[in-house]
């Protein structure tokens, strides 16, 4: 009999490993189809996965929280933040979950709520950069810029070498008041080079112009212009902003908004800053 038991065991641990393997299929052909933008193939990869009874521990909670990204990449908000419930019902001390709900919460407008996210992640992870990126980006759409900008110079204490958070580090700065190229100056001399953004940068630096700014977006990988327009977009509006042209500012940021890419954070940075303006009046 107990022989009997382990051949049982044997057998049934040999039909799950084909099952295991589809599993894991599942989610890394998911992972490449949100990589290229195929969100709602995406979303059904990590379902097959999920619900296959085949998945469960740290992997479900990963795969969950993979799916809610790819909601929120589509706009599916409520959904997305289920998705990160379930995660952190499975595995509590996941930060990445953490960090995921609050990027919804910050899209929904609800920034208290996305930076006790961000926090609670950040306990967890102290070392997570993404989510101290994303705690500044929080505080800066909430108006509090200088927690804002101690946020930003967490992040790159951690990767120094990244612009994006350079330039939201400036502008936090200047929106308090300042004059941060020095700053700024300093941190580029050790940055990666090469990249477009790099070139949004020098724009504020006086060493570039907001139409070599777009030019720059334009070049490269041409299903992804569009991407890089709603970027450059935002900068250059941050540009006018900082030097008092609201005017020209508000036109670029509607740029960003016309072009429909909700998924990226200066969409999101575009209709907080549209809000600014018409409140402003």
């Amino acid at each position: 009999m107990k022989y009997g038991n382990l051949i049982l065991a044997v057998f049934l641990l040999a039909g799950a490993a084909p099952v295991q393997a589809k599993v894991r299929a599942d989610v890394k052909a998911g992972d490449e189809a949100r990589h290229g933008g195929a969100f709602k193939e995406a979303a059904g990869l990590y379902t097959q996965a999920i619900k296959s009874g085949h998945i469960d521990g740290a992997a479900l909670a990963e795969a969950y929280v993979k799916r809610g990204d790819t909601y929120r990449d589509q706009g599916l908000y409520d959904q997305a933040i289920s998705d990160f419930a379930k995660a952190l019902k499975t595995n509590p001390d996941l930060a990445e979950a953490l960090n995921g709900r609050g990027l919804v919460f910050a899209k929904k407008g609800l920034y208290g709520l996305a930076i006790a996210d961000y926090r609670a992640a950040l306990k967890l992870k102290p070392d997570f950069a993404f989510a101290y990126t994303n705690l500044g980006r929080a505080y800066f759409y909430q108006g509090n810029f200088s927690r804002a900008a101690a946020s930003f110079e967490d992040r790159l204490t951690i990767k120094p070498r990244h612009v994006y958070p350079m330039l939201w580090l400036y502008l936090a700065r200047a929106r308090m008041g300042q004059d941060p190229k020095a700053e700024l100056a300093g941190y580029l001399a050790n940055a990666k080079k090469g990249h477009w953004i790099y070139q949004a940068a020098s724009l504020y630096l006086g060493k570039a112009t907001p139409e070599q700014v777009l030019d720059a977006a334009r070049k490269g990988n041409p299903p992804k212009r569009l991407q890089r327009e709603a970027e450059a977009y935002f900068y250059v509006g941050q540009y006018y902003l900082v030097n008092g042209d609201k005017k020209t500012a508000a036109g670029y940021f509607r740029k960003v908004t016309a072009t429909g890419i909700t998924r990226f954070y200066e969409y999101t940075g575009a209709e907080v800053e549209l809000r600014r303006l018409a409140d402003a009046r």
